[in-house]
């Protein structure tokens, strides 16, 4: 994975934020390429000090309420951009930025899933299968870390957590995509 947790101790996990605060729109990570065309042209970012934190935030908040990826909306930072954890090493995580995908085939599957920002609830929903998946992430190369353009096809579990986390930048979540009923989402949403 991509980047070492070996900043500060001391950094507090973000609280999760739970469905209702969040009420805006998330937008590119400023400075940072949207596009193929943007990447080639422009002087890449560096990982600076202030977002660095924030990841190594984010993993810890992630990691802390058992989960396998949190969205920067999650913790009250509207940019698009999530983090992966990894369950093999806690202080290693991935971090991708400004993420675009493709439905790569029409086969959908419908599974459980569970949400951080709703804690203890896990609903029907149906995903695709498979995706062309196009995020930005930073890769160590002898010690300095540089942003690179990443393309990959994501199937099964990748992508069903890759579009579930792509919800967050528009204010979606499992309610809302779940394979329940109209009435069934109105009267779960209220209990919130």
């Amino acid at each position: 994975m991509i980047i070492e947790d070996s900043l500060h101790e001391s950094v507090k996990p973000s609280k999760i934020l739970g469905i209702k605060k969040i009420k805006r729109r998330s937008q590119a990570v400023p400075g940072y390429p949207t596009t193929q065309e943007e990447f080639q042209k422009n002087t890449l970012p560096v990982l600076d000090l202030s977002m660095q934190t924030l990841l190594v935030s984010m993993n810890k908040a992630c990691i802390k309420a058992n989960g396998a990826a949190l969205a920067a909306p999650q913790v009250g930072v509207y940019f698009t951009m999530f983090i992966i954890t990894n369950p093999d090493d806690p202080k290693a995580f991935r971090a991708i930025f400004n993420p675009a995908f493709e439905i790569e085939e029409t086969i959908t599957v419908l599974e459980d899933e569970g949400c951080l920002s709703i804690p203890n609830l896990t609903l029907p929903v149906r995903r695709n299968k498979k995706i062309n998946a196009r995020w930005f992430e930073f890769v160590s190369t002898t010690g300095v870390n540089q942003l690179t353009l990443k393309e990959e096809i994501l199937t099964d579990f990748s992508a069903k957590l890759f579009q579930h986390e792509m919800e967050h930048f528009s204010n979606g979540n499992i309610v809302e995509s779940s394979a329940l009923s109209r009435e069934q989402k109105r009267k779960i949403m209220n209990a919130l």
